[in-house]
């Protein structure tokens, strides 16, 4: 079910995103022009890569001038981009698409519902692109998921108000009831047949492409995240064809998906800042300690800020025997971070990724994640639940 889930959460957030591309190769590189009306003078367009699971940076960046924009450049093969746009107001939207070497024109309209925030893009028309339009077509099987996801959530409305209403109420009788009657019954099935539905139609659709690179695209397109060395996600990545195992996307799929761990070797070295910009290096912060545990986190990860309280047990626990936490939070706005600074009133170093350290050095996926180091410098233990946490913190210090 948790696999399930993580490819539907793609689903969901990518049914928020238009896709278009690109066609008719030709040594000179791309071109896109683009003409959306609208959009303010002066706005910014850029590509960036996507598709990997990794930070990429942007490539190219342009005005909109007169209305129109034109980005150019060169790519060795198709590459899936993210075409930005931000008005000078700071609304922005996006764009996936499939960008190769040819001319493209891109149209659309500003649409009614974009806010200060938000700039969504209506009647778009893309033209120039066969590379795309496949793309598209693979990817076609969204909307009938989608379609299906709406289907039974309007189907079992009712009982999942109810729910939420008594959740929201703490009213721990009417959740019994609740989840006793026909109608949660009813629920619980139409959930998991949707969610299996998702799973099959998805990994249908990823083998159905496995000779190529639009397999490993496919899978990394369609799934949230990957459990690092995920034996399941393994066995369809080792399915797919040679071609599409050494493409671009077969590459970065692999990397995914086979991931060596940082046990037993030394702790990444790094130096980060405080909330007072204070820069602190992992060095002084471990110094004469004999355990030190590495916690990634976010203001916006609500099950790092639940584990907070479990880690301020072990922290009053053990602090006087030798244990250090050095938190590390994954916060893009420094002023999210520093709120939930004053919420939570950690008793250890917080630190800010300023840096990129928890990707680039620690390669961390999703948080929480934490890294248990020794006296040594050492990572003993990585993955591990708050329970695990204390047990191994114990063992440690004895």
């Amino acid at each position: 079910m948790d696999v399930m889930k993580n490819i539907f959460v793609s689903l969901f957030i990518w049914g928020f995103v238009i896709f278009n591309s690109f066609s008719c190769s030709t040594s000179e590189g791309y071109r896109l022009t683009g003409v959306i009306e609208g959009v303010a003078e002066g706005s910014k367009v850029s590509l960036t890569l996507t598709g990997t699971h990794r930070d990429e940076k942007q490539e190219v960046e342009t005005t909109v001038k007169d209305g129109r924009f034109v980005l150019t450049g060169q790519l060795p093969e198709p590459r899936l981009y993210l075409l930005s746009i931000e008005e000078p107001t700071g609304a922005s939207g996006n764009y996936v698409l499939m960008l190769e070497n040819s001319d493209i024109t891109l149209s659309a309209k500003k649409g009614e519902q974009s806010n200060e925030k938000f700039l969504l893009l209506e009647q778009v028309r893309v033209e120039g692109s066969t590379t795309d339009d496949m793309y598209r077509k693979k990817m076609a099987f969204k909307d009938k998921l989608g379609q299906m996801y709406n289907d039974y959530h309007a189907k079992n409305a009712e009982i999942s108000k109810q729910i939420m209403e008594a959740r929201k109420n703490n009213d721990g009788d009417a959740l019994s009831k609740l989840t006793q009657s026909d109608a949660y019954r009813i629920l619980e099935q139409d959930e998991h047949h949707f969610f299996a539905t998702v799973e099959k139609t998805t990994m249908d659709a990823v083998k159905a492409d496995g000779d190529s690179f639009w397999g490993p695209l496919l899978l990394l397109c369609n799934v949230n995240y990957f459990i690092p060395n995920d034996t399941s996600m393994q066995k369809i990545y080792s399915d797919f064809s040679e071609e599409a195992k050494n493409s671009f996307y077969g590459q970065a799929l692999e990397k995914q998906l086979f991931v060596e761990s940082l046990k037993g070797k030394p702790m990444p070295t790094f130096v980060l800042p405080d909330r007072d910009e204070k820069n602190f290096s992992d060095i002084e912060l471990r110094r004469d300690k004999k355990c030190v545990l590495i916690d990634f986190w976010a203001s916006w990860c609500n099950p790092c800020r639940k584990s907070i309280p479990g880690l301020k047990d072990i922290y009053k626990e053990f602090a006087d025997k030798g244990l250090e936490i050095i938190s590390i939070s994954i916060d893009k706005r420094n002023e999210d971070w520093q709120k939930a600074l004053n919420e939570e009133q950690l008793p250890w170093p917080s630190l800010i990724d300023t840096k990129n350290v928890s990707k680039e050095k620690f390669d961390v996926r999703a948080v929480p994640t934490f890294f248990l180091v020794d006296e040594n410098g050492m990572v003993v233990e990585d993955n591990l639940s708050v329970q695990e946490i204390r047990n191994k913190v114990k063992e440690l210090l004895q």
